[in-house]
């Protein structure tokens, strides 16, 4: 099967049903359809035929490969730095949604308590307003004055 560097050198109609998702029956059908070069290995109650990977038709060696990436790809995920870290962005990401509603909560209600406002609290919330709008336009040719 593998020389234990994670290279596949050769693989048994299993592994070659699993990567193409077909039956083991399928395969056995599509090998001898095909005449796969294997090898015949003795094994306890029969033999087993091992299919070296560099003669097995390229589409078959593709998924074959791409099988073995996948599972040597999830082996690694499944570290304890990878657990902790895949936590802490989980943990982020929830954060960083809950400060987005508590935003979007407070600039609702703050429109919901401006739209009420009447008369002179109106106006002096306009002029309020027309301040910050001020304020904020100077910072920025200040800040594209620097730049």
């Amino acid at each position: 099967m593998g020389d234990g560097s994670g290279y596949v050198q050769s693989v048994d109609i299993r592994q070659i049903a699993g990567a193409l998702g077909i039956t083991k029956r399928s395969a056995e059908r599509r090998a001898i359809k095909e005449s796969w070069q294997f090898q015949e290995h003795a094994t306890l109650g029969g033999k087993r035929h091992l299919y070296p990977l560099g003669a097995l038709p390229a589409a078959v060696q593709s998924s074959i490969r791409q099988q073995h990436a996948i599972a040597a790809a999830n082996s690694v995920i499944c570290t304890p730095e990878f657990n902790a870290g895949r936590a802490i962005a989980r943990r982020l990401v929830i954060a960083e949604q809950v400060d987005g509603a508590v935003q979007k909560r407070t600039v609702e209600t703050g429109q919901a308590n401006a739209a009420a406002l009447t008369g002179n609290s109106r106006a002096r919330m306009e002029a309020k307003l027309d301040v910050l709008a001020r304020l904020d336009a100077f910072a920025r040719s200040r800040s594209a004055h620097r730049n």
